[in-house]
């Protein structure tokens, strides 16, 4: 055969070789990510595991925020509960509720509650954070992450979204971390929002 021929050959499929790597994603990120803290605890020494009547409060304010602001979620994911806390998955539930009733014969959203624990040695956080970007059921999906706050700058950075950000303050409860995804990129934006959903006394009464 001739070998301009052959070179030629060679030369096109190495070039369609390469337009589907550029096609192909680079890995299973999402299409976003919503991050919050748990609604309020009790504002004591031992604040026990669940909200208090202000987080209460919070977490059905949130459920009504989320809606009027963001795409329903594919998955929600909170740490999972202990004796300690349950003070996340209580925050979602009211939004979980909202959803089911808009959906009545749906399946969504999907909620992982007993999945990923909060522990010192942060073995929860890195299997949530190598799940969300090589799991292909999260690939392209609106995920909403319910966390303990002491752990979400960790969280952020193993998603890497930039850059580094401070502990939430003990009476923050109201920011929202927004990570945009793209494919080819991983986390390309995050948006961070204050004072999103606050509790006024007329909220608990």
């Amino acid at each position: 055969m001739n070998s301009g021929l052959v070179s030629k050959k060679i030369g096109l499929y190495l070039i369609l070789i390469l337009n589907l790597m550029m096609l192909a994603p680079a890995s299973a990120v999402p299409r976003e990510i919503i991050l919050i803290r748990h609604a309020d605890k009790l504002n004591q020494s031992d604040p026990g595991p669940f909200l208090s009547p202000r987080g209460v409060a919070r977490a059905d304010l949130f459920s009504k925020y989320y809606l009027s602001a963001y795409r329903e979620p594919d998955f929600i994911i909170t740490t999972a509960q202990t004796h300690y806390s349950y003070r996340e998955l209580q925050t979602v539930i009211p939004l979980v509720t909202r959803i089911s009733i808009l959906h009545p014969q749906g399946s969504r959203p999907v909620l992982l509650s007993d999945r990923y624990k909060h522990e010192k040695k942060l073995r929860g956080l890195k299997k949530l954070s190598d799940d969300l970007l090589n799991d292909n059921r999260f690939s392209g999906k609106t995920i909403l992450i319910c966390w303990h706050h002491a752990e979400i700058p960790q969280l952020l950075n193993a998603l890497g979204a930039t850059p580094y950000q401070p502990q939430l303050a003990d009476e923050d409860y109201d920011t929202v971390y927004h990570i945009l995804f793209d494919t080819h990129k991983g986390a390309v934006k995050l948006i961070i929002l204050s004072n999103q959903y606050p509790v006024t006394e007329l909220s608990i009464n």
